[in-house]
């Protein structure tokens, strides 16, 4: 089993996620909607992948994979987004 992190500031999206992981198999150890509430979720449950929203309020997703790479955290990270311009691809 999967431990999985999913931050998204769209409730709606973050259940349909879980529910979808539940169904593979997966756990979903923490749901967040904002980057700071992500890093300190991240602390605590130690997810294995985090689906990490582009756009979300406060720190945003892009701003939470550089602060998790800077502090040489390498786990698996899949960005989320319905879109993105050019100067925020990774």
């Amino acid at each position: 089993m999967t431990r999985i992190l999913v931050a998204d500031d769209h409730p709606f999206f973050r259940m349909g996620v879980d529910a979808v992981l539940q169904m593979g198999g997966h756990e979903v150890v923490a749901m967040t909607s904002d980057g700071d509430a992500t890093l300190d979720a991240i602390e605590r449950e130690n997810p294995e992948i985090v689906l990490l929203d582009v756009r979300m309020p406060g720190r945003d997703g892009i701003s939470t994979l550089q602060h998790l790479r800077k502090r040489g955290d390498n786990r698996a990270v899949i960005i989320l987004t319905v879109e993105v311009s050019d100067d925020q691809l990774l």
